[in-house]
């Protein structure tokens, strides 16, 4: 297994964050993975090699945005992010799983464990037959329902989630 990192070179932001996702995900995510980080330097415009992300994780930490399709990860908080319009959208308009579940899912609900935060941790919620703590069956139909819905604290996402985007949020889950 290899994690390729990609960190914005000479900043103290890129390479701490570097660190601090290369520590989650060898303790969360891919514990046996191997990591080689590249360092970016920012230029007018930045055009990715393809040959950069050559492993089986592929992130960008503190830097811009790549269309590739093997990008697994990016963290950025700079307003320069994107390096044209067409990135942007192209971000926008990615609605995997993965990213749903990051933008809705993940402040309540940690995906690599067990333990929760707010709401019940996620690993393997589609491995038993009964979720956790409602006992309710662990099926698209029934989690479906609950993200469409709402349960006890958790909020509804009816009014956000379209059909599709909850098919691929439940498909994203069945990874976990």
């Amino acid at each position: 297994m290899l994690t390729r990192v990609l960190y914005h070179d000479h900043c103290f932001d890129g390479a701490a964050s570097a660190a601090y996702f290369s520590r989650f995900i060898a303790g969360a995510v891919h514990p046996d993975t191997e990591f080689r980080y590249t360092g970016m330097a920012h230029k007018a415009s930045q055009l990715f090699d393809p040959s950069l992300f050559d492993g089986d994780e592929n992130a960008i930490v503190d830097f811009k945005y790549s269309s590739d399709p093997k990008l697994t990860w990016w963290f950025d908080h700079h307003q320069s992010a994107f390096l044209n319009a067409e990135d942007q959208d192209h971000f926008r308009r990615d609605t995997s799983g993965r990213k749903l579940y990051d933008a809705y899912c993940d402040r309540c609900h940690n995906p690599y464990s067990t333990r929760g935060r707010q709401g019940p941790g996620l690993k393997g919620v589609f491995k038993k037959a009964y979720l956790p703590v409602s006992g309710i069956p662990a099926n698209d139909a029934r989690v479906g329902e609950v993200i469409r819905i709402g349960r006890g604290k958790m909020e509804g996402y009816s009014n956000v989630l379209n059909q599709q985007q909850l098919e691929d949020l439940l498909a994203y889950l069945h990874t976990l």
